[in-house]
């Protein structure tokens, strides 16, 4: 068989592929990716701090309280680590979750609140869509996933971890 008669063929598994897929939702404007999320104080000594991701690799850690590193800082990740967050943001559907999460409702439809949680805030915009989630109990587990994700790729323990 030639090669010529071979490379339709070939074109046609990759068109299939999950990578082929994934390029076919590929971020139209990475430049204005924003990716926030903001971590609120409890009633306790919880870490109140927020990160930005930028579609350019750009990370801004600002540390409130109860952190190692108080203040603004900004620095740079591979934009590579940017677009893999984003396709974690696409997965579990973060446009489709409710706007808060601040309640358990449990199976007899009896609801429960709490106080001294620490709350946190994602927000994110992508190809001119944005959203914001707040969540502060019961929200789904791939919720709270997706933030430590956040945290994971902004780097930001080493500016919260406080080493004790």
């Amino acid at each position: 068989m030639s090669v010529l008669l071979l490379v339709p063929f070939f074109l046609s598994i990759l068109t299939l592929s999950p990578l082929a897929q994934t390029e076919s939702h590929r971020n139209e404007n990475p430049e204005k990716t924003i990716i926030r999320m903001e971590r609120y104080q409890c009633y306790g000594f919880c870490p109140v701090y927020s990160v930005e991701i930028r579609g350019d690799g750009t990370v801004i850690y600002e540390g409130k309280k109860f952190v190692r590193v108080k203040g603004k800082r900004e620095f740079k990740i591979p934009a590579a680590k940017v677009m893999w967050l984003v396709r974690e943001f696409e997965k579990v559907n973060y446009f489709s979750l409710a706007a808060e999460y601040v309640t358990v409702v449990k199976e007899d439809g009896t609801v429960t609140t709490i106080s001294d949680l620490p709350g946190t805030d994602t927000w994110f915009s992508l190809n001119g869509k944005t959203k914001s989630v707040y969540d502060y109990i019961g929200g789904p587990d791939s919720l709270r996933e997706l933030e430590r994700k956040i945290d994971d790729i902004s780097e930001s323990a080493r500016f919260v971890k406080k080493g004790f």
